[in-house]
This record gives structure tokens, C-alpha cells and sequence, in this order.
């Protein structure tokens, strides 16, 4: 419409340019420096013309890590943008993820408390599915649905493998 739309962020993607990216590093590619910030703009049609407030560009107005894929949400309009980063603020939007981790919980949902980069952080999470692994033989994999109460960087994928002591599969960081 005329003040949001939704875009599919690809995993290996940023959202935003991380710090000091103006700079050109040898070797780095045109599409090391693409981001959904900066790719938004030619992709998604902005306001109409007269529509009150108006942006200059669309804006993704939440982050999502890189390696993730999701749905990000761009405001297209001043109040669209005050309004959706207030929400994300209040933590009135309900997130939900989907991963496969490997290992199987012992239960089939839980909260995890656990500090995120000395903050408080909370997920809940449920088993969607589990399965052996195809490729690994004895390896137990477990399709989860998330739900971060709160936003910090990398929480899910801390708290998957430090709070349930079972990482993301894929995961090489944690």
C-alpha cells in the first residue's frame, strides 16, 4: 500500500551496511556491500505522489541477522515509520522463527532466560518436528518454532545453543 510493505531478506544478506562499509576493501565484490537498506530502494515502489508524509526511500525499519531469511517490514511513509519502530520499541510485534537444531529437547516447549552480551533476554520456543539426520547417522535433529520476548543480536542463535545446548544447524559462529 501507500505506507508499508513487506520484502523477503535473503540469508547472507545485512540489513544495514555494517560500520565503516564506505570503505573499498581489496577484493570485496559489489555484492559483499549490497544490503536490504540499500536494495529496498529500487525494489519497492514508494508513496504516491501526495501521500501525506512521504519518505524519500523506503525504510526497513527492523533488522534481521544476516544469516537469516525472513520478512522485513518497510515503511514508506514518516508516520509508518514512527509508528512501526515504536511497536518494535514496546515489543508489541510478535516475532516467530523457524530452525532446525541440532539434538531433541527433552521437552516438547520451554523459556529460556539467559543474558545475551551481559542484557536480560528471553525466548520461548515449541518442537515443531523431530527427525534423524539423513547425512549424520545417531544425530537427532529438531525443527523449533521461536518466539524472542526481547530483540538482542544473535539471541537465537546463542540461546539454541548455550540455553538448550543444541546449536542451529548451519550455525558455525555458536
Amino acid at each position: 500500500d501507500n505506507h508499508v510493505a513487506v520484502v523477503i531478506k535473503p540469508p547472507g544478506v545485512c540489513t544495514h551496511p555494517p560500520p565503516h562499509s564506505g570503505q573499498v576493501v581489496v577484493g570485496q565484490t559489489t555484492a559483499d556491500r549490497m544490503t536490504m537498506s540499500v536494495a529496498v530502494p529500487y525494489f519497492v515502489t514508494p508513496s504516491q505522489d501526495g501521500t501525506e508524509k512521504m519518505l524519500w526511500r523506503p525504510m526497513v525499519v527492523h533488522r534481521l541477522d544476516k544469516l537469516t531469511e525472513g520478512v522485513q517490514i518497510v515503511a514508506k511513509t514518516k508516520q509508518a515509520a514512527v509508528d512501526l519502530q515504536a511497536q518494535f520499541v514496546a515489543r508489541s510485534v510478535h516475532k516467530r522463527y523457524i530452525a532446525v537444531v541440532e539434538g531433541s529437547p527433552e521437552n516438547d516447549e520451554g523459556t529460556i532466560d539467559l543474558p545475551v552480551a551481559g542484557r536480560s533476554a528471553v525466548s520461548h520456543w515449541r518442537v515443531v518436528h523431530r527427525t534423524r539426520s539423513p547425512s549424520v547417522p545417531g544425530t537427532n535433529l529438531t525443527t523449533l518454532e521461536l518466539s524472542p520476548q526481547t530483540g538482542r543480536t544473535h539471541q537465537l542463535r546463542i540461546h539454541c545453543s548455550t540455553g538448550l545446548g543444541m546449536p542451529i544447524v548451519g550455525d558455525r559462529k555458536y
